[in-house]
């Protein structure tokens, strides 16, 4: 129970001065992220309905020592999202690459010692009518939101991709999909094939 409080706490976004947005689009989604690395918009391109939960959702955090450190920097070079997490003196380098129906966000790098755990991609939604049970997914009869780990290393729930150093994180990917719900299980085979 502790664990999913300090997860909840690590979603919502302090009210801080933050610079430039970074917008994601592809052809279902526009999705922004503030240099604090705060997402703060999951917007459904042909209704317009905003989809991330009240007051945005950090992109990423880590885990040293027993305490987590939510993603407090974020500077873009082109595909590449290079954050900081607080005074834990870890960065990581996450590629994030636009497919026209979904993102795959990979782990490229990560630097400091004692990282017991990272979370390198997270979506808090406003979406919680159901719950996913094997595929982390939360929709309604509109919309649906979900985080597909792109291998076993990779742990997802809570639309969270989780990895730990004992199974190897460098490399590892994982699906961001928000879509239409009828067309949810087409993507989902559409990242398989892929």
């Amino acid at each position: 129970m502790r664990r999913w409080f300090i997860l909840s706490l690590l979603m919502i976004s302090p009210a801080v001065a933050c610079g430039e947005d970074f917008v994601f689009e592809n052809d279902l989604i526009r999705y922004t992220l503030r240099s604090d690395g705060v997402g703060t918009s999951l917007l459904e391109k042909r209704t317009g309905r905003e989809c991330i939960a009240a007051g945005g959702s950090r992109l990423a955090w880590v885990k040293k020592a027993g305490k987590f450190y939510s993603a407090s920097q974020v500077q873009r070079d082109g595909d590449l999202l290079r954050i900081k997490f607080g005074e834990s003196g870890v960065t990581a380098d996450c590629r994030l690459i636009v497919r026209p129906h979904y993102f795959v966000v990979e782990l490229a790098d990560l630097r400091g010692d004692g990282v017991e755990e990272c979370c390198f991609a997270q979506l808090g939604t406003s979406i919680a009518e159901k719950i996913g049970g094997w595929l982390d997914v939360r929709w309604d009869d509109r919309f649906a939101v979900c985080v597909m780990g792109l291998s076993d290393r990779v742990s997802t729930g809570g639309l969270r991709a989780i990895v730990y150093p004992e199974f190897g994180m460098k490399g590892q990917k994982a699906a961001l999909v928000a879509a239409p719900t009828p067309q949810l299980l087409a993507i989902v085979q559409e990242v398989e094939r892929d």
